[in-house]
């Protein structure tokens, strides 16, 4: 419940780490205090947020020590917290700890930099943690044991170990043992990355070749299907792929190409936190899960001709994604191209239906088209100050906190909108002119604080509501001063209260109260 869904610590849905480590979660009394929205965008590791709720994870044979972040990979090395060291949290924990569990661990005085480990008194870099296994350039570690890599016929993919002279791959953090990449079944290629590349490296001759930076590209034949930078992936082309599953090459860090010409269908977290990524091309992707290319720091263009369907977070957090064109997308869930703080262009023709919180917190987007949007649900583009231009034609349905806090709009025609929920345009300090010539239904708070509105259209409300007076529909004192004329055979029942929008999903924002910004 101390949780967001894509936060969630790998910890519980491992019930194995249970057998080999001791884990001691600890949560702050003031932890209902800590909002999650107060640090959104702004997040550092050990910040009040990250270490309200930790999970400290001691190795029953002893030698390792982890303090998992409430964070999560959402932010760099969560596995390191206060420097792993208990005595970060109280002083003499650390022992307390050793006497009360009978084991030992080293932690160090002086926080270690990121992707530093210590074990068994090592100081050790790694590349990636997943699943509490640290994968190096060319070793893991499970369970206190470093496992160093054949350099003569093994190299490191990021977590999975190709083995050119067995011809198997092998992923320590999903796979129990190796798997022969000859052996490949029907559909192996859905599930996880280390089976997507057995599909597009069976029955090939498989080459390594090392680079004059010291990195390597890897052949199936001719086609070059990986390159690897310190046993880190920076480029991937799979062109046998057509279908994945969860978690595809969730947190790489190094990605920098990536070429899935057949792909159709991913599941969820894909791609996840991949902070390199520039290029990137899904010609033939049609369905995708939830936080698809969630939190990618580098990624500016981005076509995805043919995709239909996708489900919650879809590219979240995409802080240099510029442009985006989705021609054929029908549908989408929550939290849609949330806080994308760069993006300026969107092509969304065919777009009918949308979740909460779809495009919040968009401060580039200036014009937006969406001619075929018929309903919306709750914070619909909330707080995009710099949007100027909006054209929704066919918009019937629109649920609480419709456009709330967009501080440019200053003309907005919605002439099929029937229904709306609270909060509507609440907060829109330049809109002037607003036409609604086709509204029956309003909720709580309609056009709350709208304080240069001049002109608006009003000529079917609902009957069976009670008017009490245009002032208590419009509790700011301007709006209803400069709208009473067009009120005065209006039917609305509202009331005069601060404004408290229903909650909405992980992104909504609750307003401060009238007149504030």
């Amino acid at each position: 419940k101390y949780f967001e869904p894509n936060e969630m610590l790998c910890t519980f849905r491992d019930p194995t780490r249970f057998d080999e480590f001791h884990i001691i979660n600890a949560v702050k009394k003031n932890v209902k205090d800590i909002n999650r929205e107060a640090f959104r965008g702004k997040e550092r590791r050990e910040d009040a947020y990250g270490t309200s709720v930790i999970s400290i994870q001691i190795l029953r044979k002893g030698g390792f020590i982890s303090i998992k972040n409430r964070y999560n990979h959402t932010i760099d090395n969560p596995d390191n917290t206060l420097g792993s060291n208990p005595d970060n949290i109280i002083k003499g924990l650390s022992e307390s700890l050793k006497n009360y569990l009978k084991v030992d661990f080293s932690s160090q005085k002086v926080m270690l930099p990121d992707n530093f480990i210590s074990i068994n008194n090592q100081i050790i870099r790694y590349n990636y943690e997943i699943n509490n296994i640290y994968f190096g350039r060319d070793f893991y570690v499970k369970d206190g044991h470093i496992s160093s890599l054949d350099k003569n016929t093994e190299i490191m993919l990021d977590s999975c170990i190709l083995n050119t002279r067995n011809r198997t791959l092998y992923d320590p953090s999903v796979c129990r043992e190796p798997i022969y990449i000859d052996d490949v079944t029907e559909n192996s290629g859905t599930f996880m990355s280390v089976l997507a590349l057995e599909l597009n490296l069976n029955d090939k001759k498989i080459q390594i070749q090392k680079n004059k930076d010291g990195g390597h590209n890897i052949y199936a034949n001719k086609d070059r299907i990986a390159s690897v930078q310190e046993g880190k992936i920076t480029a991937l082309n799979l062109p046998n792929t057509t279908e994945i599953g969860d978690d595809f090459l969730m947190a790489n860090m190094s990605l920098q190409e990536l070429s899935l010409p057949n792909l159709t269908t991913v599941g969820h977290s894909f791609l996840w936190n991949n902070e390199s990524l520039r290029e990137l091309s899904l010609p033939n992707l049609t369905t995708v899960g939830h936080d698809f290319l969630y939190h990618n720091k580098s990624l500016r263009e981005l076509s995805l001709p043919n995709l239909t369907t996708v489900g919650h977070g879809f590219l979240g957090h995409n802080h240099s994604l510029q442009e985006l064109s989705l021609p054929n997308l029908t549908n989408v869930g929550l939290d849609f191209l949330s806080c994308n703080s760069s993006l300026q262009e969107l092509s969304l023709p065919n777009l009918t239906t949308v979740g909460d919180d779809f495009l919040g917190a968009n401060n580039s987007l200036q014009k937006l088209s969406l001619p075929n949007l018929t309903n919306v649900g709750h914070d619909f583009l909330w707080d995009n100050q710099s949007l100027r231009e909006l054209s929704l034609p066919n918009l019937t349905n629109v649920g609480n906190c419709f456009l709330s806090r967009n501080g440019s709009l200053q003309e907005l025609s919605l002439p099929n909108l029937t229904t709306v929920g609270d909060g509507f345009l609440s907060y829109n300090y330049s809109l002037q002119e607003l036409s609604l010539p086709n509204l029956t239904n309003v909720g709580h708070d309609f056009l709350w604080d709208n304080q240069s509105l001049r002109e608006s259209v009003l000529q079917k409300l609902n009957k069976s509501n009670t008017l009490n007076t245009a002032h208590e529909a419009l509790p700011d004192d301007k709006n209803a001063g400069s709208l009473k004329t067009t009120l005065k055979n209006a039917v609305i029942k509202l009331f005069k209260r601060p404004f408290n929008p229903s909650p909405s999903g992980p992104n909504t924002r609750k307003l401060p109260e009238k007149g504030g910004r």
